[in-house]
């Protein structure tokens, strides 16, 4: 979302303003022109809220109620209107005046008019204020310095922070392999390969979820599996499966994944073949009842820790 706030100080800059955007630009270029606003956002200002076209003024997040809900995001209420009380790009919501607060990033330098003449040794900071319209866009009453941040500390961690800090942390075991028949693979037979359906490797559904409370909001963090690679103890034989794959035997007639040898495993060391797997999985996180996504998701990896040995025989047929 691209938005450009400018602040005027007197009806003279802003009939100036006015007059300079009506002027055409000398340009082929056919995208929109901004659109804007004028409206009172203080008594010593005049504010104009110029919006990007195919951009969105209003804030991120949702919800209902003046705690959580409707996903979980907490809302706060302003002149009959409910706004989400934090937004990772706006900041904080300070329900006395209707406005974000965001500490500028980066800060002036000292001596910046920002400071208003305050040393910033002394305390106090200067904040970036935007204040949502009810009927749309934004208007800015920032920068400007004060002592201390409204309605008290801001809030150290955002709802997206919480949900990123418990994504990284979802645990995914190494996963214990097995391949059938193991002492009578041959080759030209396909050999069954899975891994245990363990918590930590997916169960049965391939998904691993954890729930976590993190700095106020409760966060769930799902892991999904993506694939599975298995290396097949020789140079560049290898195998791509969708899941854990399907345990040898129980009354099983199918397997979804397998592989089969060409060569026997005579004249590997000690005559095996040496297995391993990486589990892929997809991580994500969203706040507690509900599914929508809080972040990018992302990949995490699990290699099995000790390599399973595997020989492959041959079959000779004699013609008599």
């Amino acid at each position: 979302m691209l938005r450009t706030l400018w602040r005027l100080g007197t009806a003279t800059a802003l009939a100036i303003g006015l007059a300079v955007a009506l002027v055409p630009a000398a340009s082929a270029d056919p995208t929109p022109a901004p659109s804007g606003t004028v409206t009172d956002c203080a008594n010593q200002y005049i504010c104009i809220v110029v919006t990007e076209p195919g951009s969105d003024p209003s804030p991120g997040g949702g919800g209902t109620g003046t705690g959580t809900g409707g996903g979980g995001v907490q809302m706060c209420e302003w002149n009959g209107k409910q706004w989400p009380c934090s937004d990772k790009d706006l900041g904080w919501f300070d329900t006395d005046d209707g406005c974000y607060y965001r500490q500028s990033e980066p800060l002036p330098l000292p001596g910046a008019p920002e400071w208003e003449g305050h040393d910033p040794s002394a305390g106090g900071s200067v904040y970036d204020i935007n204040c949502p319209q009810t009927g749309g866009g934004f208007t800015s009453r920032g920068p400007k310095f004060l002592p201390q941040p409204p309605k008290g500390t801001p809030p150290t961690h955002t709802v997206y922070e919480a949900a990123k800090s418990v994504a990284d942390e979802m645990g995914v075991e190494q996963p214990v392999l097995h391949a059938a028949p193991a002492d009578a693979a041959v080759v030209g037979a396909p050999v069954w390969l899975w891994f245990d359906r363990t918590t930590g490797t997916g169960g049965d559904t391939g998904t691993e979820t954890k729930t976590v409370s993190r700095w106020g909001y409760s966060i769930t963090a799902v892991a999904t599996i993506t694939g599975v690679h298995w290396n097949l103890g020789k140079k560049s034989e290898s195998v791509d499966c969708t899941g854990a794959g399907t345990p040898f035997g129980h009354g099983a007639t199918h397997s979804d994944c397998t592989y089969t040898y060409r060569q026997s495993s005579a004249l590997e060391p000690n005559t095996s073949y040496y297995l391993t797997a990486t589990i892929t999985w997809r991580v994500t996180a969203h706040l507690a009842g509900s599914t929508a996504d809080l972040i990018t998701p992302f990949p995490k990896s699990a290699s099995s820790l000790n390599p399973l040995p595997l020989r492959v025989g041959e079959v000779q047929v004699l013609n008599n």
